[in-house]
């Protein structure tokens, strides 16, 4: 029996059942479909939004770096040792002179014609061109320049930004801007920079240093972190003549000025001992000192009673605009073996010991030799005896060896240390050497005999000046420092840094009493120092005169020494400690000694210095 077929209703109902059941389906489909492909359109516009923006903030948004001033340094006087000059840096941004916007705007105002007769005129290429020729007539006198070089510095350089011409004049980089602005010109950019001007000269060089982006030697290096302020920077938007629009500009982030800091050197002292070297000096570029022709020469003036250095030079020096010369700080860096002067060192530690007073009697040797346990020691001048500050007076290497011997290695050693030999002065002043001065466990069977005249010791013109300053200030032991403050632009302290006393009785008020009148003795007639004492004044201090050690062939040289003079001036009421040094010497007329090379050298200074500070004679 065969089935039954169903009717045209039956099979509609059927249809209609069927797309109600896949209508919501396809609905959903729809609406989806219809969501992604809206959401794609926002996204091809925002897209098309960001990328117009951006174009537009390439062409009419800047954002200005605002440099930092690096804090000035002084005197003590408040003198100002090294200041700054605003310098411009002018750069091409290549961007900006290729947009043809800017390009036919520029040419337009040249040729007195709308910016869209322009475009219609000439090829874009060509817009280009003859921008980039305009630009450079216009900068090429500016600049000192032809007007090819400035085009070809634009042209055959393919970074974004083109370097035109550095420490361009502020002022010259503000009528460059002004006219750059008026003849609507775009692109080019003109950013400040800070270059240190020195108000004295070439003075004080190698403790200023000098800075090579950032402080690279001396108190540019040393107090950086002070110095250095923080950039800052601002967003502004120009309209298309290139003007500043005051109403759209960005969050600006004001620079951080650097502090200043303030020196103990006193000027006025700098600059007498640098005439001095200057006139014991040779050639124009101050590289030996003539009269002697020595290797080098460093001098150090200290304050008594507080560790403050009022004057440091060194000879060779250098440039400090160009840089040529000798950078290191001798006086700072380098140690010598320090001959006689070292013998404060010995005298010191004798005394303190108790066991000799100062007029003791010493026995020497008439024939100006001896030879015990195996040990040779030679004095210059025979003495049969002497008293224990007649050996300082008359520098007597036995006599000092004896009393070094019955001090003992130990004591010899700690009174050493005491006074500040083998560690650093405090300065902070880059290349700050410690000296060498090591413990007894690391000596020979001879040398306690060396070290007791002033060999097998390494030291510093600071150290020994230090050492003397420990003295004068009866046994009280200063920190040496050349920073005595840093401040603010408002004037305000940000750091003080006091007199620091390392200690207070290095030697007792008796043994230093006793020294500084054998250091006095030292300087009057039948002393080593007498060539030392300004006239008019009295005046202490030590000779001290030391064969050149070779290090590459080892032994010492015959003919070369290392002499010096380091001395206190007035000697009842010192108004500075100072010390020269004077390295390899070749002199024709006089021997070899401190007290004839060195102590000259120090009398001449201390006249004037003591005429600076106006000190009234006391003697005839």
């Amino acid at each position: 029996m065969s089935r039954p077929r169903k009717s045209a209703v039956d099979a509609a109902i059927a249809a209609d059942k069927a797309f109600a059941v896949r209508a919501p389906i396809l609905g959903f489909v729809f609406v989806t479909v219809l969501s992604l492909l809206s959401w794609r359109l926002i996204q091809i516009q925002y897209i098309q939004h960001e990328k117009y923006l951006s174009v537009v903030r390439q062409e009419h948004i800047d954002d200005e770096v605002l440099p930092a001033r690096r804090g000035q340094i002084y005197d003590r006087q408040n003198s100002l040792i090294v200041a700054n000059r605003v310098e411009e840096t002018i750069v091409v941004d290549r961007n900006k002179i290729t947009d043809i916007g800017n390009c036919a705007r520029a040419l337009a105002h040249a040729e007195g014609v709308k910016a869209i007769d322009i475009q219609r005129s000439y090829a874009p290429a060509e817009i280009r061109q003859k921008y980039v020729e305009r630009l450079g007539r216009l900068l090429a006198e500016p600049l000192g320049l032809q007007h090819w070089e400035v085009i070809r510095k634009i042209t055959q350089s393919d970074k974004v930004e083109i370097i035109l011409a550095k420490d361009v004049d502020e002022s010259d980089g503000a009528r460059m801007k002004d006219m750059l602005r008026a003849e609507r010109i775009t692109g080019v950019l003109f950013r400040d920079s800070h270059k240190r001007t020195y108000p004295f000269g070439n003075r004080l060089t190698h403790v200023l240093g000098y800075i090579a982006e950032t402080g690279n030697a001396g108190v540019e290096l040393s107090m950086n972190d002070y110095l250095e302020g923080t950039d800052g920077h601002r967003v502004f938007e120009t309209d298309r003549k290139g003007r500043e629009i005051a109403a759209y500009r960005g969050d600006a982030v004001e620079p951080k000025h650097g502090n200043h800091v303030r020196l103990t050197i006193e000027m006025g002292l700098q600059e007498i001992v640098e005439d001095v070297l200057d006139e014991v000096g040779n050639d124009a570029d101050e590289i030996y000192v003539p009269q002697l022709r020595a290797e080098k020469v460093s001098v150090i003036l200290m304050e008594p009673g507080t560790g403050a250095i009022l004057a440091v030079a060194n000879r060779p020096h250098f440039d400090l605009e160009t840089r040529k010369g000798n950078w290191r700080n001798f006086a700072v860096c380098d140690q010598y073996e320090p001959g006689s002067t070292f013998k404060v060192v010995t005298l010191s530690g004798a005394l303190e010991s108790g066991k000799v007073t100062p007029n003791v009697r010493i026995r020497i040797a008439a024939t100006g030799e001896i030879e015990e346990a195996g040990i040779t020691v030679r004095d210059d001048h025979p003495y049969a005896e002497l008293t224990v500050e007649g050996i300082l007076i008359k520098s007597s290497n036995i006599g000092a060896w004896r009393l070094a011997r019955q001090l003992g290695q130990q004591k010899f050693y700690e009174m050493g240390v005491r006074l500040g030999f083998g560690e650093q002065p405090g300065t902070g002043l880059p290349g700050e050497s410690r000296g060498q001065f090591f413990s007894p466990k690391h000596w020979s069977k001879s040398s306690l005999s060396r070290k007791a005249m002033g060999y097998e010791v390494g030291a510093t013109p600071l150290q020994m000046v230090s050492a003397l300053s420990t003295i004068v200030n009866e046994g009280v032991r200063y920190e040496s420092r050349i920073v005595d403050a840093v401040f603010d632009e408002r004037g305000l302290v940000v750091e003080a840094r006091k007199p620091k006393i390392l200690n207070e009785s290095t030697i007792s008020p008796a043994t230093a009493s006793a020294m500084r009148t054998a250091l006095v003795k030292v300087c009057l007639p039948g002393g080593t120092g007498m060539q030392a004492v300004p006239p008019g004044f009295t005046c202490g201090g030590k000779t001290g005169t030391s064969q050149k050690f070779d290090p590459k062939r080892g032994g010492y040289m015959d003919g070369r020494y290392v002499v010096s003079f380091m001395g206190f001036v007035p000697a009842e009421n010192p108004k500075f400690i100072g010390i020269v040094v004077v390295d390899d010497p070749k002199v024709s007329k006089v021997k070899l000694y401190g007290g004839t090379v060195a102590a000259p050298i120090f009398r001449r200074i201390a006249e004037r210095a003591l005429d600076y500070l106006k000190v009234e004679p006391t003697e005839p």
